[in-house]
């Protein structure tokens, strides 16, 4: 599996003082979410309270969204996880299982599992992500993510054939106009 620099780059700023360049939100980096699919999100919690003295909610942003303001070195707290995107697993409280499809990485406490269902519920529909701390969730099987292709696979060519490549199978268009 190639090396995710999106998101090395990302759990170097755990404990930072970041901004998203989109909306100029700004705070402290308390999380590094990893996806199976998808891109690396890192949630930002502002320092300070809000007008009325409640905490605000802190927001997740797609990893380039995200500048450091102010760099801090990775403070000790931070627990990485040992489970990978893509393991099936099942939780040891009520027997729930699915498969990895994100991890949190939290600056203090345990990383997150978001477990997505392997299977369609008997109504044909997909049963809802749950959530679960990593120190709860058993490994059923160690795996990785399910593509639907070999993303390193290139599209193969039409050449030599009188098939082209995309769109309708039209006649080429009359280049010759009367003026």
């Amino acid at each position: 599996m190639a090396k995710n620099v999106s998101l090395e780059r990302a759990l170097g700023m755990m404990g930072s003082l970041a901004r998203d360049v989109v909306t100029g939100f700004t705070g402290r980096v308390v999380g590094v979410t990893e996806y199976s699919y998808g891109c690396t999100h890192i949630t930002i919690d502002p320092e300070s309270l809000s007008t009325n003295n409640t905490r605000i909610k802190g927001i997740s942003f797609d990893e380039p969204r995200v500048e450091i303001v102010e760099k801090r070195p990775l403070p000790q707290t931070v627990i990485h996880p040992t489970i990978k995107v893509g393991y099936i697993v099942k939780d040891m409280v009520n027997g729930q299982q699915g498969c990895v499809g994100g991890i949190t990485t939290w600056l203090y406490g345990t990383p997150d599992l978001a477990v997505e269902p392997t299977e369609l519920s008997p109504d044909g529909s997909t049963d809802a992500v749950f959530y679960l701390p990593e120190s709860r969730a058993e490994v059923i099987e160690i795996s990785a993510p399910k593509y639907a292709k070999d993303p390193d696979e290139k599209p193969k060519t039409t050449q030599g054939s009188k098939r082209t490549p995309g769109g309708p199978r039209l006649p080429a268009p009359d280049r010759r106009r009367a003026y």
